[in-house]
């Protein structure tokens, strides 16, 4: 696995990273790795958001109707919100 060696970084940006990373229960190097690795993956097209987004549903209707029960509609959720 290739290796990168960055200098001159800033000591508030280390800090924050390396908080960051204390967060997330990572080292600063991984966590600066996983960053990276997000920063630079490729990005989905609409279509491809689109059946991510159909298939997630999908998957939560699913796990409603395993536990025999009916999603609340939105509705009435956003109606509870605003009435407290």
């Amino acid at each position: 696995m290739p290796d990168i060696l960055i200098r001159g970084i800033d000591a508030d940006a280390y800090a924050r990273l390396k908080s960051r990373a204390s967060l997330h229960g990572r080292s600063v190097n991984a966590e600066v790795r996983r960053i990276l690795e997000h920063s630079v993956r490729p990005r989905l097209t609409r279509e491809e958001w689109s059946e991510k987004t159909r298939a997630l549903r999908s998957e939560i209707a699913a796990d409603w109707e395993h536990r025999g029960m009916t999603p609340p509609s939105s509705v009435d959720l956003i109606r509870e919100d605003r009435d407290r």
